[in-house]
């Protein structure tokens, strides 16, 4: 594309970095990072949440993480792709503190940042509360944990947030459902 004289945006590096993370090549990854700063693209809203995935995904987490730290306006989905990286390095205890950090930013509660943190708290609870974390992840409200098990990491508040999601997020799928099948039996009738 660039030898074609084509000029590159941040959504084709974004899925450059994706391909990267496909082949598992951190350094090509770093290649596309290098790129994007060539370019000016590297505090793009769009790309950063890629870059962050690609060095978390692929073993180099403290790029990710200082990367994270070098952006000069955050957005949700920038910290949620970092409380992702923690995650997935089983990191849960970065994962609560970022977390933290992103309440006391005034950022709010979002799904992706609820199943992370559920994800999170079936890590940390492994044993037999583990139950009740898959409770939450799998929306059966009369088994949530209480506050009192989840007072490790979360705040009452923050706990009485999550459920709240949850419940809020179950409720969208519904519509969601009901909208799709809706639009389905309006194109049955016209065919």
């Amino acid at each position: 594309m660039r030898t074609e004289g084509c000029s590159v945006d941040s959504f084709n590096l974004a899925f450059a970095i994706k391909s990267c993370i496909g082949l598992s090549i951190l350094q090509y990854g770093k290649l596309v990072h290098c790129l994007a700063i060539k370019l000016g693209l590297d505090r793009d809203p769009y790309l950063v949440p890629a870059l962050i995935d690609v060095y978390s995904d692929l073993g180099s987490l403290k790029d990710a993480h200082k990367l994270f730290e070098e952006i000069p306006e955050w957005n949700t989905v920038i910290w949620d792709f970092m409380m992702k990286g923690y995650l997935k390095s089983s990191e849960q205890t970065k994962v609560f503190e970022l977390f933290s950090e992103m309440r006391t930013a005034g950022f709010e509660l979002e799904p992706f940042t609820s199943e992370c943190l559920v994800w999170t708290c079936g890590n940390v609870f492994a044993g037999k509360e583990v139950s009740h974390c898959g409770a939450v992840s799998n929306c059966r409200t009369s088994e949530l944990p209480s506050p009192h098990c989840a007072n490790k990491h979360f705040t009452t508040n923050q706990y009485d947030q999550i459920t709240a999601l949850r419940h809020e997020t179950r409720h969208q799928r519904k519509l969601n459902s009901a909208y799709t099948n809706k639009i389905k039996v309006k194109q049955n009738h016209k065919v």
